[in-house]
């Protein structure tokens, strides 16, 4: 029975943390993908959206598509003109231990975990830790 628990709270944590990085003009399948391994693939929409990222520090950065950062006073709202989408660091790491947790069913991939990395949502050790585990 406790491993059924555990099951549901870590698809419940999945869940949120898909969710959140839904777009209002883009479907979460354009930008998170399943992979046959069963793998979470990101593939962020620099071409259609403006991306920003949030920290623990309540700092705010436009992320760029080389995931270099630049410091902003505010997040823009989201038009059809200028779509806007925000990744927030406390839903990553609400959700970080079952991402890299190579035993579940829905693991991000090393190529994710990387672009996670240059984000600054994963460390250097943790990535290390993932792609060696």
């Amino acid at each position: 029975m406790a491993e059924s628990k555990v099951n549901k709270n870590q698809k419940k944590i999945l869940k949120t943390f898909l969710c959140s990085m839904k777009s209002e003009n883009v479907s979460e399948i354009e930008i998170v993908k399943l992979s046959k391994k069963g793998e979470i693939t990101m593939k962020l929409p620099f071409n259609t959206h403006t991306i920003y990222v949030t920290f623990d520090n309540d700092k705010i950065y436009e992320l760029k598509s080389d995931y270099t950062k630049i410091g902003v006073q505010k997040i823009e709202c989201s038009s059809k003109e200028n779509p806007v989408m925000v990744l927030h660091k406390n839903q990553f790491d609400y959700a970080k231990d079952y991402l890299l947790n190579k035993e579940n069913p829905f693991k991000i991939d090393e190529e994710t975990a990387r672009i996670y990395n240059q984000i600054g949502f994963l460390t250097n050790e943790e990535l290390n830790n993932y792609i060696i585990s």
